[in-house]
């Protein structure tokens, strides 16, 4: 094993209380190899909005789905489709883009469509193991598929 020494230093006696990065500070790695790189954007520049990454947007436009909630009485029993997804782990509350073109899967995603005690709702299993989680369909996109013999 290696000893290493670590040196404690205490900035509280200097006087820069400036909150802006120094001039040199670079973000990107070409920012460090070339001195004509302008200057690096201020933090006010960078404005990441939330609602784009859970959105998806990547699937395209896609049909927002009505009548999606339903409400039910504890102990009730349901039939359910089901998706069993190896490797796969929807946890609540989070969001699972999937392209479906297995029919098994797409007759699922039918009869979640038109189910009525609990519409738009399927379970997804991770594989075979026990652990799973209800989803409701919230968008969907049909997709037209050619088939060459």
């Amino acid at each position: 094993l290696e000893d290493l020494e670590v040196e404690e230093v205490d900035h509280s006696d200097e006087d820069d209380t400036d909150d802006e990065p120094d001039e040199e500070y670079a973000l990107f790695p070409s920012q460090y190899s070339s001195d004509t790189s302008p200057p690096p954007p201020s933090s006010a520049e960078f404005n990441f909005d939330t609602y784009i990454a859970p959105s998806h947007t990547y699937l395209g436009d896609v049909e927002d789905t009505r009548h999606r909630i339903a409400f039910l009485d504890g102990g009730a029993i349901l039939n359910l489709p089901l998706f069993c997804l190896r490797g796969v782990v929807l946890f609540p509350g989070a969001a699972l883009p999937l392209r479906v073109i297995e029919p098994r899967l797409v007759a699922a995603v039918e009869r979640a469509l038109t189910q009525d005690d609990i519409p738009y709702t399927i379970g997804v299993i991770c594989g075979r193991e026990w652990l799973g989680c209800l989803t409701w369909i919230v968008s969907l996109r049909s997709l037209t598929f050619y088939h060459f013999t």
